[in-house]
């Protein structure tokens, strides 16, 4: 249990000033809560701990005892194994014995108080509250783009049976799906790549030649173009990639002609194409957001995050 801690030169706690000493039994595993008058060294105890970094203590020219930087920061920790054994560690500037047996991190609070005044009647009434600053939670909110998705307009790139590919609206609408996808650019740009469309037309050519119903052209896909598929680079990788999310589709066809629709519609507009991700993504989190504060909050106020100047 930790026995005692001696701050020095931080703050309002001087050298062997009055409140420099907090002896105490604080025990593992147990919260303590500490309770005092102003002035007793509070914000001083804080201020330490939370100027203590890894390998030395490291003050602001203000966290200073009397603001004088030569009055050198220390802090002494005693503890014990249940009152035998005592040991006492310091940390100063130049080194901190802490961190081989103890972890610790220090929790600002963010409320400060408010007044304002108004005349009513003649008489000034002023109103007092707590308050916070604000909390940004997205520094910068994406423009408000869409993605500029048609299937009948991917059926007609596609040929003349076009009628096999998926109608991919509500996956676009799947922000989770999106989220993930944003991590994959890099490999929708390469399957755009002149060999990579070399190859993908040529899968077209040979799809387009066939005849039989959607369910028989993706058939047919699976039993004769899966070796093909499997080794054309970049495309594998993101059909893999979607089969690992529960979209509807049931085969590894529906899987390579979604790669290729999306590879079409990043190939039309990257930038827009981009930015429209970066929205789903934006909503996504924004959503997160509402639904935490909603759980937790437990008062009648309407609290939930708000957008304001381009921020969340």
């Amino acid at each position: 249990m930790i026995e005692k801690i001696q701050i020095t030169n931080i703050k309002g706690i001087g050298t062997n000033t009055p409140n420099s000493t907090f002896e105490f039994e604080l025990r593992p595993n147990r919260p303590h809560i500490f309770v005092a008058p102003n002035g007793f060294g509070k914000s001083s105890l804080a201020t330490a701990f939370n100027r203590l970094r890894a390998t030395k203590i490291i003050l602001e020219k203000n966290d200073f005892f009397k603001n004088n930087e030569n009055n050198n920061p220390k802090i002494e920790l005693t503890y014990s194994n249940n009152g035998a054994n005592s040991t006492t560690i310091e940390a100063n500037e130049n080194t901190n014995q802490f961190r081989q047996n103890f972890s610790w991190f220090v929790i600002i609070n963010q409320l400060f108080a408010k007044a304002k005044k108004s005349r009513i009647n003649g008489n000034v009434i002023a109103f007092a509250s707590l308050e916070t600053p604000p909390v940004i939670l997205v520094n910068s909110i994406p423009d408000n783009m869409s993605f500029t998705y048609s299937i009948n307009n991917q059926k007609v790139q596609f040929g003349i049976n076009g009628k096999v590919l998926r109608n991919l609206t509500s996956l676009y609408e799947n922000k989770e799906f999106i989220k993930k996808l944003s991590s994959h650019f890099l490999t929708i740009q390469r399957i755009n790549g002149q060999t990579f469309q070399n190859r993908i037309q040529a899968f077209k050519e040979r799809i387009n030649q066939q005849n039989g119903t959607v369910v028989e052209l993706r058939n047919w896909i699976e039993n004769n173009e899966l070796d093909f598929l499997n080794g054309t680079n970049n495309l594998s990788t993101l059909a893999n990639f979607i089969s690992t999310f529960d979209i509807g589709f049931d085969s590894n066809a529906d899987n390579f002609l979604t790669a290729i629709q999306l590879s079409v519609d990043y190939n039309r507009d990257s930038n827009q194409f981009k930015s429209a991700c970066h929205r789903k993504v934006y909503d996504l989190e924004k959503s997160k957001y509402t639904k935490v504060f909603e759980d937790f909050n437990s008062s009648w106020q309407d609290f939930k995050p708000v957008e304001k100047d381009g921020k969340l």
